[in-house]
């Protein structure tokens, strides 16, 4: 359907085109022609003064006046026809093939009438080389194909070789002019075709390089509108908030969502969403954007909402609306409650996340179902589980991107580095997102063929606590 689209586009685009070149280019076609009269007016004049080395009767002169006159208001009454009405590009092209015929035939009513300045006895081949001459300085001028004038051409050379076969009774050898008729115009067809496909070509760079600066625009606009839907990182109260996010292209099909639950100032509950689409893209920042707004609908309605019942009730919008369309998506969703020191949380097929205890040790929060739109809502079990997290504590979770990564070898990176490196010590707190996927940038062989987010979540302590709420009176103060 999108291939279907794009070619309808293109053609629409092209055709509009040509029919203002077309408009363009045959008023000036009609307008040589009727400059080239204007020598033949002189030749009148010579015949009507008397100066024409050979005398012509009264008649004739009558006659050739009479067929210029007409050939002139012919062409005057095309040019004026094009210019004052502006007509689209069919009616057009059935104006210059109308023209082309006429001019066959004027030609034609030279030869056989045998009006003074024709040559009787080489017939019809003269008109058709006139004529030759005449198609090839149109196709020089209008912007036309070659299969759009075929039938044109063909009819007043087959119109040509009737008149030709029925003045030259009975069959002789000079039947054999009508063999090179198609010479005539061959040159008229050559330069349609060479113009046409040099114009298609021309075209067809202009149009990509007009559709991809039109993309890239959308596609800045789309990421701005994209990266509005993320929350901002949280660096005040208990909970500290971060993430650094680093999509395949413009934008990706990873995403985070916050919301704050009603608390206790200063202790309130902290809801925390990542998703991870199938799919790169747009077409995956499309699905986010739809999950977006069900995850505003789900904590509109239920602010209280539990990780396991968020989960349950994404997979059933994704198995509803997303699925028929093979795509789904992982997620976890973590619920962390200062007033209870503890951390909820519920995984839906999503890599494990790591539990950073304030002691250095180091624990993994595995799946818990499977992906979201995998199964249908009645089978789909989210078991959420609950561990202690108290201040110091920090959980840092990621896409796929982070260990589906290559190194030079081509090998995935994997897990065991990401691990290894959470392990160690010496990070400050709301670091750990650009320190991994610095670490990660600096492994990575070429350019990266996920979308990776990391996010980091953690309790103060509370020294730290304590610090940043007097940093933040004297703002207030100040």
């Amino acid at each position: 359907m999108a291939t279907a689209t794009f070619t309808t586009e293109f053609t629409q685009e092209f055709e509009a085109e040509t029919g203002k070149l077309l408009r363009r280019r045959f008023l000036w076609f009609l307008g040589v022609t009727l400059g080239i009269w204007v020598f033949g007016l002189f030749g009148l004049g010579i015949m009507w003064t008397g100066l024409n080395p050979q005398p012509m009767p009264l008649w004739a002169k009558l006659l050739v006046t009479v067929v210029a006159v007409v050939d002139i208001s012919v062409y005057v009454w095309f040019f004026a026809r094009v210019r004052r009405s502006r007509p689209d590009k069919q009616t057009l092209l059935w104006l210059t093939r109308v023209l082309l015929i006429y001019i066959g035939v004027m030609g034609l009513i030279n030869g056989v009438g045998q009006l003074p300045g024709s040559d009787a006895s080489v017939g019809v081949p003269l008109p058709s080389i006139s004529f030759g001459f005449s198609f090839l300085m149109a196709s020089v001028f209008l912007p036309w194909s070659p299969r759009e004038v075929f039938s044109t051409v063909g009819v007043v050379l087959g119109l040509h070789t009737v008149v030709y076969m029925a003045t030259h009774l009975p069959p002789s050898i000079s039947w054999f002019w009508l063999l090179g008729l198609p010479l005539f115009v061959a040159p008229g067809f050559a330069v349609c075709a060479v113009k046409h496909s040099s114009r298609m070509r021309s075209f067809k760079v202009r149009f990509l390089s007009n559709r991809y600066t039109e993309v890239r625009r959308e596609m800045t606009d789309a990421r701005r509108i994209h990266e509005d839907l993320f929350p901002e990182p949280r660096d005040v109260g208990d909970i500290v908030f971060t993430y650094t996010y680093q999509p395949m292209r413009q934008i990706g099909g990873d995403f985070l969502f916050m919301s704050e639950s009603p608390g206790i100032e200063g202790r309130v509950p902290v809801n925390v969403v990542l998703l991870d689409v199938t799919g790169h893209g747009l077409a995956a920042a499309l699905t986010v954007n739809r999950l977006h707004g069900e995850l505003e609908r789900i904590f509109a309605e239920d602010p209280h909402a539990e990780p396991g019942h968020v989960l349950g009730l994404l997979n059933r919008y994704v198995h509803l609306t997303l699925a028929q369309h093979s795509i789904y998506a992982s997620a976890v969703c973590l619920r962390i409650d200062p007033a209870t020191n503890e951390l909820t949380y519920a995984n839906a097929g999503h890599p494990p996340m790591f539990l950073r205890g304030v002691d250095g040790t180091i624990g993994e929060l595995d799946s818990t179902a499977i992906v979201l739109g995998a199964c249908r809502p009645e089978d789909f079990h989210a078991d959420p589980k609950t561990q202690p997290f108290v201040p110091g504590d920090l959980v840092i979770a990621y896409t796929d991107g982070a260990m589906e990564a290559r190194d030079e070898k081509g090998k995935c990176i994997g897990r065991s580095w990401l691990t290894a490196m959470i392990s160690k010590a010496g990070c400050q707190p709301g670091e750990w997102p650009r320190r991994i996927i610095g670490e990660l940038d600096a492994r990575r062989s070429g350019v990266p063929e996920d979308d990776t987010l990391v996010i980091e979540v953690q309790r103060r302590l509370a020294t730290d606590a304590a610090r940043v709420a007097a940093a933040e009176d004297q703002r207030q103060h100040a």
